[in-house]
């Protein structure tokens, strides 16, 4: 007479290994399967560090279309990076700015009369007394552009 053993469990499962309850045919039934990831999808658009234009970075992802199972092998990463470049806008050459002036009465003319260079022995106060009148007048100059 023989003695039976009772009925055990077995499992197909990552831990059976470890705990030593697989089913007597689980490397047949059970095998390793390693993740499948898709193809990579397009460049998304240059994201420029500043916000606008320049150097920037784009992605590109791919997702799990079966996960790893059994000890199979992981999945590789889902998101690729690399740098780009966002052409800045043409900035304004200076020909296509104009410079307006404000002008002012001729008879503060003046206060801008020409004094000789070759005199080095100027009279003092009187420079002093065509600056202080110089300051009390201005140009207002202004750039438009076009």
């Amino acid at each position: 007479m023989y003695l039976e053993a009772p009925p055990t469990d077995c499992y197909c499962d990552e831990s059976c290994v470890a705990l030593g309850d697989c089913c007597s045919d689980y490397t047949f039934v059970c095998p390793r399967r390693d993740c499948a990831v898709s193809s990579w999808g397009p460049w998304e658009g240059c994201v420029a560090d500043d916000g606008t234009c320049g150097i920037g970075v784009q992605q590109r992802t791919r997702y799990v279309r079966q996960k790893a199972e059994r000890g199979g092998k992981e999945c590789p990463p889902l998101k690729e990076m690399r740098t780009c470049y966002t052409q800045c806008p043409k900035r304004r050459s200076l020909d296509d700015i104009t410079t307006v002036a404000l002008l002012l009465d001729y008879r503060h003319n003046q206060t801008r009369s020409k004094m000789a260079r070759d005199n080095i022995y100027w009279d003092l106060p009187s420079v002093h007394e065509k600056l202080k009148e110089a300051t009390k007048y201005a140009a207002l100059v202004l750039r438009i552009a076009s």
